[in-house]
């Protein structure tokens, strides 16, 4: 009896990864202490893909006068490097580097270089 064996090779399967999916920031945390949102990060979404890249958006056209000028990059990356940290890059530029949980529904995304978080829920 002759037996064949077929490998299949493919990316890691990213699609159950905490960060996948498309989030509305919603509080904001500098130093522990909550503060306001800056007025047109409210206004803002970011979508998560499970071919590792993510890009933003405005949640409406209905914006205040000094959010219509903002210009969305697009060839934003992120990746997984495990222990909740994430590695998030604009092209070739050097990583940042964000610690990112996920509490009941939400994302709590950590800039460790600022100490500020922001929470987002999903959209």
């Amino acid at each position: 009896m002759v037996g064949f064996l077929f490998i299949s090779c493919s990316k890691e399967d990213l699609s159950d990864d905490i960060i996948i999916g498309k989030w509305q920031p919603f509080e904001m945390y500098d130093n522990d202490t909550q503060v306001d949102l800056p007025t047109c990060i409210s206004y803002m979404f970011t979508e998560y893909k499970n071919d590792q890249t993510f890009y933003s958006g405005f949640i409406s056209t209905d914006l205040p006068d000094e959010c219509k000028s903002i210009d969305f990059s697009i060839g934003w990356t992120w990746k997984n490097l495990g222990n909740n940290q994430y590695a998030m890059k604009l092209g070739q530029e050097r990583p940042e580097i964000y610690v990112i949980n996920k509490r009941d529904q939400n994302l709590f995304i950590e800039n460790l270089a600022e100490n500020k978080i922001i929470v987002y829920k999903p959209i």
